[in-house]
């Protein structure tokens, strides 16, 4: 990653299995090793069984932002804001709920009002909406799993008129993208795949005015091929993989 010498890093979420300290450790020691500055979110693997935050919070002091980023701390382009959400999650009769708290919202949307971006970035571990129906024929139940509850109103919320959204989350297993049926709000979905193991891989966003190109790249270059084909759908379609959007 570092050979692509970006701008800035923004990871999203799940750098850990269960939050134990070493694991966080060495989360932290491998992201300092980035030479562009970066930010990371909380996925559901980074708090404890017990429920504990503190360590992760610990963990990832001063790049861990909640709400709109701070331009002091991240190079953002004239015309971009970064928007970090932290969702809380549990169940209720035992069906599980994922909700980004309404204050969160509110605050981001006060700051994005008050400061009229041409492109808002949300970053956020968790998908917003059931973005790949096509998946339920290729893979077992629960790897669709873990859309935000109300994430449709999450999206209402934030995105346009005005300005277009970017709205960037993990967890899923599979890479998928989509985009909004409208041009006003106009937003854009990306789902990266959260797995170590495989496909390993990451995005480059390059943002040229309106015009917004997702790339996919693998850490290692014979990573991909030395994976069995059954697994082959957690690298997406060729839309989930690259797309041009805007110009």
């Amino acid at each position: 990653m570092n050979r692509d010498a970006p701008d800035f890093v923004i990871v999203l979420g799940d750098v850990s299995d269960n939050a134990r300290e070493e694991e966080l450790r060495l989360a932290r020691a491998a992201l300092d090793r980035l030479e562009a500055p970066w930010v990371v979110c909380r996925g559901n693997h980074d708090v404890t069984a017990q429920g504990d935050r503190a360590p992760f919070d610990r963990a990832f002091a001063g790049h861990a932002p909640v709400g709109l980023a701070d331009r002091a701390q991240l190079p953002l382009p004239g015309g971009l804001a970064l928007a970090v959400l932290d969702a809380g999650w549990g169940q209720v009769d035992g069906r599980w709920w994922v909700n980004v708290p309404l204050e969160q919202i509110e605050a981001v949307r006060a700051g994005v009002v008050a400061t009229r971006p041409a492109l808002l970035v949300v970053a956020g571990h968790f998908p917003f909406v059931d973005q790949a129906p096509f998946i339920r024929s290729m893979a077992a139940d629960g790897r669709n799993a873990g859309t935000q509850t109300d994430g449709e109103r999450t999206i209402a919320a934030l995105a346009g008129p005005g300005y277009r959204t970017l709205l960037l989350t993990g967890h899923q297993h599979f890479h998928h993208i989509v985009a909004s049926s409208t041009d006003e709000p106009a937003w854009l979905h990306v789902t990266t795949a959260s797995l170590a193991e495989y496909p390993a891989e990451y995005r480059i966003i390059t943002i040229d005015g309106r015009r917004v190109t997702i790339e996919t790249r693998p850490a290692a270059p014979d990573l991909v091929a030395a994976n069995p084909p059954e697994v082959d759908w957690v690298r997406g379609r060729e839309a989930d993989r690259e797309r041009v959007w805007g110009g």
